[in-house]
């Protein structure tokens, strides 16, 4: 029975150090906080993202979304159905692509999308303050450098 047992030293490296436990658990943690504060407009700090991403290129591909927020498409769709039933984004697939590809279905924000968006925007900015005010200027600051290289590191080792 012993030598079916999980390596002992193995598993608590993985518990004390895993990179990806870490960062999943303060991205649950963070997640759970931004929603709390949005819930008064409606909105999961998910589509928040959304909504601003589409207020601000005002048509984007789902692929193209999916890879600037580092999704894969099925959880993209997954994640704006609901978006699109409540009217905070449409599809359109009128607007020509870079080739003129009318095929490509786009999500544009609504007018219901930027009401709302509007709302969101001040309870973000609170949310924002408040995690700031906890982290520090300096500490944020050298965080968002270092998610940035974490975030290559897939695509450094996809080649």
């Amino acid at each position: 029975m012993k030598n079916s047992e999980p390596d002992l030293r193995i598993c608590r490296l993985i518990a004390a150090g895993c990179t990806c436990a870490h960062i999943r658990k303060a991205s649950r943690l963070v997640t759970q906080y931004y929603d709390a504060v949005l819930a008064p407009a409606g909105v999961t700090s998910t589509q928040l993202t959304l909504l601003v991403t589409t207020f601000l290129s005002q048509s984007h591909s789902i692929k193209d979304i999916a890879e600037s927020l580092g999704m894969n498409r099925t959880s993209l769709t997954r994640t704006l159905k609901p978006m699109l039933e409540q009217g905070l984004v449409e599809q359109d697939s009128g607007i020509a692509g870079p080739i003129g590809d009318r095929r490509i279905k786009r999500i544009v924000i609504t007018d219901h999308g930027k009401r709302i968006l509007r709302l969101a925007t001040p309870l973000w900015e609170h949310a924002q303050e408040q995690l700031l005010a906890k982290i520090g200027e300096t500490d944020w600051q050298d965080l968002i450098e270092k998610l940035a290289i974490v975030s290559q590191v897939p695509t450094v080792f996809a080649d």
